[in-house]
């Protein structure tokens, strides 16, 4: 589609359901924000969630609006 860049986005791991209305469902993410420190990777996920992603310890968070 064309909405993001893949470059910029190379870096992190993405979660969340994208709606159909844009807006981001939040899952629970301690599990991916875990895994994705494990890789160096930073995470973006549902402003809910963006705490619980802190967790996981030395992690880059964006914390998009739902």
């Amino acid at each position: 589609m064309g909405l993001a860049d893949p470059e910029q986005l190379a870096g992190y791991v993405v979660l969340g359901e994208l709606g159909l209305d844009g807006r981001i469902a939040p899952p629970g993410v301690l599990l991916a924000a875990l895994s994705a420190s494990a890789q160096d990777l930073g995470l973006i996920c549902p402003a809910a969630q963006g705490a619980e992603a802190g967790w996981a310890g030395r992690i880059e968070v964006l914390a998009a609006p739902i």
